[in-house]
């Protein structure tokens, strides 16, 4: 008499709607104000700013970006604004020509700013996966708007970073600038990451009991989920092995696995 397992039926739990859970992270918790980092009282202005991985400390896809208005009565969009991330080794800045050598730019557009004071954002057209282990540089290249007045424009939160330089950044009125300032002034931000999908099944182990090779159980389901914030695309579901096994599959492919 010969022994088997006789028919395995998996269920994929797929094509469901959702939204993305992110972890918000805020660096910086200083209460005095500067007009970075888009210094709205120039025509032109640039910023640079590192991040330390300590300071982050999550994996993940940043999302969005957000930085705290002190005060300003000015409520109009910040015009011509490019947003750029990169990883990077380095831990301060110096005095000198920035670069976007190594850069992703995640956003150009209006940058938020519709109220007197409070948590400004924008969602990022170019979600920028962080690994985790570099330390984060942001760019932030204002373009030409007409200057306001000191007593109208944006003001931010910042956090002196004494005695590391982590920041640097210039302002004109003529044109771009591209040498930058070194400085400890680092303007509170809050990033909104969301972390990758993880992969899960239920059972992970399936015992059919021995059984006749003439017998046919009743198909036992297997669910496949998503444990993870990130959605994970699954492209094809196989069973290799024993041929009398039975693969029961209504599922099409390709297909995202949500939350």
């Amino acid at each position: 008499m010969r022994w088997i397992r006789s028919l395995l039926c998996i269920i994929i739990g797929l094509g469901c709607s959702f939204s993305l859970v992110a972890v918000s992270i805020t660096v910086g918790n200083g209460t005095l104000s500067s007009y970075l980092p888009m210094n709205r009282t120039s025509v032109y202005s640039c910023y640079e700013s590192i991040i330390a991985q300590t300071e982050l400390a999550y994996a993940g896809n940043i999302r969005r970006i957000s930085f705290e208005k002190a005060s300003g009565s000015d409520v109009n969009p910040i015009q011509n604004v490019t947003i750029y991330l990169k990883h990077t080794t380095a831990t301060e800045l110096a005095t000198g020509v920035y670069s976007t050598t190594g850069y992703t730019q995640v956003y150009a557009g209006n940058y938020t700013n519709d109220v007197t004071s409070g948590w400004m954002s924008v969602l990022l057209s170019t979600p920028f996966n962080y690994n985790n282990v570099d330390n984060l540089q942001i760019l932030i290249v204002k373009g030409m708007q007409t200057a306001l007045a000191t007593t109208v424009a944006p003001k931010y939160t910042y956090t002196s970073t004494t005695p590391t330089y982590r920041t640097r950044f210039a302002t004109s009125n003529t044109a771009q600038p591209t040498s930058l300032t070194r400085s400890y002034t680092r303007s509170n931000i809050r990033l909104e990451i969301t972390g990758p999908p993880v992969f899960s099944v239920n059972p992970t182990v399936v015992d059919f009991g021995q059984h006749n090779t003439s017998d046919v159980i009743a198909p036992i389901p297997v669910t496949v989920s998503n444990i993870g914030e990130e959605p994970l695309q699954v492209v094809s579901v196989e069973l290799t092995g024993d041929t009398a096994f039975t693969l029961t599959d209504a599922n099409t492919y390709p297909r995202d696995l949500c939350t």
